[in-house]
């Protein structure tokens, strides 16, 4: 199944988010689990397609590291552009241009490795 690029960066921030020491509180409600028979709604990857995000992710952070920044914000802090952009006293346009080029490097550095398998 071929996905979009953001789609796959919401899954893999859904994987990293998702690391529990299993002290937490559970995810959801014994309720939603009882409706979806205990299975996750949430977009996953596997644990080898989270990794080829991850190194993808890592050269962009020895590039750009202002990009590197706002991608894991916007996808791992659950951030907006705006909210971003408000907290750095930069535009907004600035945010979101730095933001395609981040998802743009790493559609490129995943396709190149496994385009076939998860985009």
């Amino acid at each position: 199944m071929k996905r979009d690029i953001k789609q796959v960066l919401v899954a893999w921030a859904n994987v990293r988010r998702s690391i529990r020491t299993g002290l937490e509180y559970p995810y959801k409600s014994p309720s939603i689990l009882n409706d979806n028979n205990g299975v996750d709604p949430r977009p996953l990857l596997s644990e080898d397609e989270a990794e080829i995000v991850d190194k993808a992710i890592l050269c962009l952070s020895k590039i750009d590291i202002i990009s590197y920044s706002i991608l894991k914000s916007v996808y791992i802090n659950q951030q907006s552009c705006r909210q971003l952009a408000k907290n750095t006293h930069k535009s907004k346009d600035f945010v979101c241009d730095k933001l395609k080029m981040a998802e743009i490097y790493v559609f490129a550095k995943i396709h190149d490795v496994i385009g076939d398998v998860i985009l």
